[in-house]
Parts: C-alpha cells; sequence; structure tokens
C-alpha cells in the first residue's frame, strides 16, 4: 500500500509516519508539507490512501519562503 501523509507539522509528521509503518510494515508513507507539494505527489504518483491534514500552508516553508497564506481546510486556490 502507498500511503501520503499531508502534514506540515515536523514532529507530528514523523510520529504519524511512525505509527503508519508500525501498523502497516509493507507500506511506502510519503509526507509532504503544503497544498503545492501534496498536489504535485498526487499527480506525480497514484496513492491507494492520503492522510490530510486540515489547515496547510499554501507551500513549503523554507529559509526563503514562509509558507504563504495558511489554507483551512486542505483547500485548493
Amino acid at each position: 500500500m502507498k500511503i501520503l501523509l499531508v502534514e506540515d507539522e515536523g514532529p507530528k509528521c514523523n510520529k504519524i509516519m511512525a505509527c503508519l509503518m508500525e501498523i502497516f510494515p509493507q507500506s511506502i508513507v510519503d509526507c509532504a508539507k503544503s497544498v503545492r507539494s501534496s498536489l504535485k505527489m498526487l499527480d506525480e504518483s497514484k496513492y491507494d490512501f492520503v492522510i490530510l491534514d486540515m489547515s496547510l500552508p499554501t507551500f513549503d516553508i523554507t529559509e526563503d519562503e514562509h509558507g504563504g497564506r495558511p489554507q483551512g481546510f486542505g483547500e485548493s486556490k
């Protein structure tokens, strides 16, 4: 099974991924940290299951980017 976890908080993402790997040890779990990166990953690959954070930044937060406007309920505009 291939799972996409969409979560922008690192420690929470790590805990959820560890839990998923314990329950589904044969699975592949990818993590996206923003609306934009999750949509890109969904375009590039097929997933059996998506776990979606309901409040995400528009795009990944880096040293040069602040993440954009938070998107309530994971909406993409």
